[in-house]
């Protein structure tokens, strides 16, 4: 068996420091040796690190770090004596890795410096995951210019940079003009937000599109292959408005039927479809490792796996069993706010063909009858039927996509039960991440689960994962944020 428990353990942090492509635009702050560090990563000495934790979740992610006593530190790197508060700053990638394998990466967004007159200080890091540097990326909209596409209006912060943003926002403008597939959507964005606007530079020696990946796993397995898609962001752009890249891609991964996030946990598989995943790193890697491979996260965009969850199908990156004795504690609600007498799911796009063909609201008439009129509706943002849709044998298919993922939508969340959730609180555990399926188990065949949790179902989704560690008691706690439970039924709760 994989020694997966970490009654101790220890976690590194990596620093990634910024380094403008033009040498002129290096901080003035820096001293040389400095500035050849940040050409190459920098292991922060655990020593310096008096607690780490970060939070790995399907929405946003974040994380902190504290150093011991203060940020006036020295870190020896091969270009001599360097300020640890001068690496540490805002727009430093950092990675956390344990025993070798990558855990987390994130983007420093503030720096809290502290002290007191006694000598005491306290200096602390934190920000988001890598996702954060691309929903920063916002094009602020002008008309400062003679061009007559109102798509190309940007500010003229620097002529090469201002170049690139225009030639960005005319590619996206043409994918989006004729596009019938999310997936080439995404790409387009990655294309823009990652390769263009986020690489004029490099973080640790890297350019950002070698740190995060993208281009085997934006799956094509999706909903609305074949429907019209635009960006609803680009279609009247005025004086002012900012067009977020990370909003962008979020209109065309509309959850709950898509989900978009960047995959970290090397520890762990991840489930992309069927047909892919991204595979776990090789087991036992030597703590002393300090190579590190790129890229550092991976973004991913896929169908959440509603059919997976009802199914009984064991799937790599997706299924996972957790031992009961790991868990502490839990604390686990539920709501009528999640309760739905009904289901429908339509189009964001209504022009005079697709209001034709609306589908009704699938009803449960049990809850119907308890809770009134709840819908859970889904607009799919952007989406229509294509102009050529004319006739009903080319509508017809089209209508029964929709009316597809409205039953399977009403078969997850149109029952009224997939409505617990909340936290387990538990020991360490690797291999289980953010996006799986996880199965409570006791220890043996021949036991059975505490009776408290014999209430509910044993089976949770996984929305998050933080984790705390001091390197003083090397120990690591875990939170598992949990989604989508259900209670047990009645003959399991008494154990019958």
């Amino acid at each position: 068996m994989n020694d997966v428990y970490a009654t101790k353990t220890k976690f590194e942090v990596i620093a990634f420091p910024f380094y403008p492509v033009n040498f002129q635009n290096v901080s003035k702050r820096l001293n040389m040796p400095e500035v050849e560090a940040t050409t190459s990563t920098i292991k922060i000495p655990v020593e310096f690190i008096d607690s780490l934790s970060y939070s790995d979740n399907l929405e946003s992610s974040s994380f902190s770090v504290n150093i011991v006593d203060g940020g006036m530190k020295y870190i020896d790197t091969f270009s001599g004596k360097i300020r640890l508060r001068e690496i540490l700053i805002e727009g430093t990638i950092i990675l956390i890795t344990e025993r070798g394998q990558k855990k987390f990466a994130g983007r420093i967004n503030s720096v809290s410096d502290s002290g007191n007159v006694e000598g005491d200080e306290n200096y602390k890091i934190s920000g988001g995951g890598l996702e954060t540097a691309i929903s920063e990326q916002t094009i602020f909209i002008d008309f400062s210019d003679d061009t007559k596409s109102t798509l190309e209006k940007t500010p003229a912060v620097a002529s090469n940079f201002a170049g690139k943003i225009k030639a960005v926002i005319k590619e996206i403008a043409k994918v989006v003009k004729n596009a019938k597939d999310p997936t080439l959507l995404l790409e387009s964005l990655c294309e823009a937000a990652i390769n263009q606007l986020l690489s004029n530079g490099s973080y640790g020696g890297y350019p950002f599109k070698n740190l995060l990946s993208y281009s085997k796993t934006l799956s094509k397995d999706v909903y609305t292959n074949n429907f019209i898609h635009t960006l609803q962001f680009l279609n009247l752009p005025q004086f002012g408005n900012t067009i977020s890249f990370w909003n962008m891609m979020h209109s065309v991964a509309k959850p709950p039927l898509y989900e978009l996030f960047v995959h970290y946990d090397e520890s762990s598989s991840m489930y992309i479809n069927i047909n892919n995943s991204i595979e776990k790193a090789p087991e036992n890697f030597s703590e002393s490792d300090s190579n590190i491979s790129d890229p550092i996260g991976t973004l991913v965009f896929r169908k959440t796996p509603l059919a997976e969850i009802s199914s009984d199908l064991e799937l790599d990156g997706f299924s996972n069993k957790i031992p009961v004795n790991i868990i502490n504690s839990f604390s686990l609600s539920s709501s009528t706010n999640d309760i739905f007498s009904g289901v429908h799911v339509g189009l964001g796009i209504l022009d005079n063909m697709s209001s034709l063909i609306i589908n009704p609201v699938t009803y449960n008439p049990e809850l119907l009858g308890r809770f009134g009129q709840r819908i859970f509706q889904i607009t799919l943002d952007g989406v229509g039927f294509p102009k050529d849709a004319t006739s009903d044998g080319d509508q017809a298919p089209l209508k029964d996509k929709i009316t597809t993922i409205q039953n399977l939508i009403y078969d997850v969340f149109g029952k009224g039960d997939r409505i617990v959730s909340g936290t387990l609180n538990a020991t360490y555990w690797r291999g289980v991440c953010k996006g799986q399926y996880i199965q409570i188990v006791p220890l043996s065949e021949f036991d059975s689960l505490p009776k408290r949790l014999r209430r509910y179902d044993p089976h949770f989704y996984v929305t998050g994962v933080s984790v705390t560690w001091s390197p003083d008691s090397g120990m690591a706690d875990m939170l598992l944020s949990v989604k989508w439970g259900r209670k047990s039924d009645r003959s399991e709760e008494s154990g019958l």
